[in-house]
């Protein structure tokens, strides 16, 4: 038996191959797999492994600068921008974005994380709108190359670039979470430090086949349509100068989108709105209440609302078309050689549906009921009542300019007239009924104005 103070039995050499071997295994190859492991970390292979990852989760072409590992929770991404895949056109661009990987807020078996991004120097150009709003869409299907994890993101200032103009978006903030149900996030943001805009969206997968909503709340300040008409291309129609304050919503199921409207539109160019296609017949800008529009498969359903304009002209077909298809009167009788009518105020309340058009004259003089009125002499005004809504197929004939045909519900047959039987309400079948068309509430409301 060894006593304490004898060596150890091992032979000399063996202890010097056991010492090397544990100070190779304990010191050196640790330190040596550390170093290689954050040389693999900050090298082009691995920062062209994050751009391809990148990529194949957004779906757009990546371009990266580098990337940063302070924490293990926490990674930085410099010089980061977003690219159009098939046009190679800049969507966006950011200096600098730091990501912090942390446990999801309500975890479930939909949601394993959370991603917080905080984002500086980050520029958005208007021609990608419809392409991050793609992204959106398909991030709330949740498909299987998205990671599940809650995103949200932060940033105190960014920039919009619409053309040659530049806007500021302050105090951007939002998220997105898949939920077992389905998903859901919010968008919130001061467009050049007026009021907040607010955007809500979501997807049920419940429902089958799934249904897909958003929400844009734009109730305290004017929100430009220009900036929406690259989401939504038919904002074109109300020109370069038109904005909009009020609530919309857009539910899409089967395939088939349903828009509502409630609010106001302001400074909406009247010219642009009928198009060039009707010719040049009314100008001026307008303001537009909507108490109520609907829109499904790209065809106006119903729409009851209010719209003042002036001043501007009206092409003497237009008004002579109102005059005889809408059954309008007139105290004005223009010369032989006028093609256009110049007027001073246009009001009028509407309501239009299924059943027809219903139209109530609210300027206040020279007379109740007229519609357009110049230098206080009637351009327009509302006709002997008939107990009933003006024919679709009348407002139709008013606008393409064609001559009373002998059946009344009848509509011309040419391509300016499909296209806007394409667009308005189908008129009620035998036997169908529709809501009271009351206007009086609107014209009391405008008049009162």
């Amino acid at each position: 038996m060894f006593g304490v103070s004898e060596p150890f039995w091992m032979h000399d050499a063996t202890r010097r191959w056991l010492c090397l071997g544990l100070f190779l295994l304990g010191g050196v190859l640790p330190t040596v797999g550390v170093l290689g492991w954050v040389a693999w970390r900050t090298s082009p292979w691995r920062l062209q492994e994050q751009i391809a990852q990148l990529e194949r989760t957004l779906g757009f072409s990546v371009r990266l600068e580098g990337i940063q590992h302070p924490q293990p929770t926490k990674s930085i991404y410099e010089g980061i921008q977003l690219l159009d895949p098939e046009t190679g056109q800049e969507i966006l661009r950011a200096a600098r974005v730091q990501v912090r990987w942390a446990p999801p807020t309500a975890p479930s078996r939909a949601c394993v994380g959370m991603a917080e991004l905080s984002v500086q120097g980050l520029e958005i150009r208007s021609e990608g709108l419809d392409r991050l709003a793609e992204l959106v869409r398909r991030a709330l299907t949740q498909p299987a190359y998205w990671p599940p994890y809650e995103v949200r993101i932060q940033c105190a200032e960014a920039r919009l670039r619409q053309g040659r103009q530049m806007r500021t978006l302050s105090e951007l903030n939002g998220f997105l979470q898949p939920l077992e149900a389905g998903s859901h996030g919010r968008l919130s943001f001061r467009l050049d430090a007026g009021q907040p805009i607010q955007i809500r969206f979501g997807r049920d997968h419940f429902q089958s086949p799934p249904v897909s909503g958003l929400e844009l709340a734009a109730e305290n300040g004017p929100l430009p349509c220009s900036l929406l008409a690259e989401v939504f291309p038919g904002l074109t129609r109300l020109g370069p100068t038109a904005s909009l304050r009020g609530t919309l919503w857009i539910c899409q199921q089967q395939g088939q989108v349903e828009y509502r409207f409630q609010g106001q539109l302001f400074q909406v160019d009247l010219k642009t709105v009928l198009g060039g296609e009707f010719g040049p017949m009314l100008s001026g800008f307008a303001r537009l209440q909507v108490d109520q529009a609907r829109i499904v498969g790209g065809r106006l359903e119903e729409a009851v609302g209010s719209l003042s304009a002036g001043p501007g002209v009206i092409s003497r077909r237009l008004w002579q078309s109102a005059v005889r298809e809408l059954g309008l009167v007139t105290g004005f009788t223009p010369g032989a050689d006028e093609e256009s009518l110049s007027y001073e105020q246009l009001g009028v309340a509407f309501r239009i549906g299924p059943e027809g058009l219903l139209i109530r004259g609210v300027c206040p003089a020279p007379a109740p009921g007229s519609i357009m009125v110049n230098s206080h002499q009637l351009l327009l005004g509302e006709g002997a009542p008939t107990g009933g809504a003006i024919p679709i197929a009348a407002l139709v004939r008013m606008l393409v300019g064609q001559e009373t045909i002998p059946p009344p519900l009848q509509a011309p047959a040419t391509r300016q007239a499909e296209q806007l039987l394409r667009l308005l309400p189908l008129p009620l079948g035998e036997g169908e009924t529709s809501g009271p068309p009351a206007l009086a509430e609107t014209a009391s409301r405008n008049t009162a104005q």
